[in-house]
């Protein structure tokens, strides 16, 4: 699987960005089939947020590649975790105000607010999880300035899937006791 950045030589495939009005709005998503990966539900009556698999690592996702959020999200699930995606990194900080997460992956480059800004906001409201960072654009210095703001890794896109698990896995056991 290649996630790559919903970039497609194949004229008739579109980025689902390339639906919405401007960049940034996300209003236009359909945020159900985004819930279908993540395992996320909203209860009708309280409000409350569910999950499907409530011992599984829940893992942030934030990414503003729609199609990449999705993938991810996908193999995440198939992998036992229960990932929680958002494109809108505004979005994340109110979730990270609301929730613990045991993993908060995050790209680089977004709108509205960058991945290294957010990675702060999360290591504040979320201290005890590792943030993984994503990127198009991971020159040496950025994983320098990465790793010297308190990331976990960062890993560059676009990526295989074997290699992006594996450091969720290996991420995630940091955190079990021995």
């Amino acid at each position: 699987i290649d996630p790559g950045h919903g970039r497609s030589h194949d004229t008739e495939t579109r980025h689902p960005s390339a639906l919405l009005g401007s960049p940034g709005d996300y209003a236009a998503i359909d945020w159900a089939s985004l819930v279908r990966c993540t395992g996320v539900r909203t209860e009708p009556e309280s409000g409350k947020r569910t999950t499907q698999m409530p011992e599984a690592a829940q893992i942030l996702l934030v990414d503003d590649d729609l199609v990449l959020l999705a993938t991810l999200g996908d193999v995440l699930r198939a992998a036992g975790y229960t990932p929680v995606v958002t494109p809108d990194p505004r979005e994340a900080l109110a979730l990270l105000a609301m929730e613990r997460f045991d993993l908060i992956i995050v790209d680089i480059v977004m709108p509205h607010l960058d991945g290294f800004r957010l990675l702060d906001k999360a290591r504040e409201r979320n201290p005890g999880a590792d943030v993984l960072l994503i990127s198009a654009f991971a020159t040496d210095e950025i994983v320098r300035e990465a790793l010297a703001k308190g990331a976990a890794g960062i890993l560059t896109k676009p990526f295989e899937i074997e290699p992006f698990t594996a450091k969720v896995r290996e991420l995630l056991a940091r955190r079990q006791p021995s």
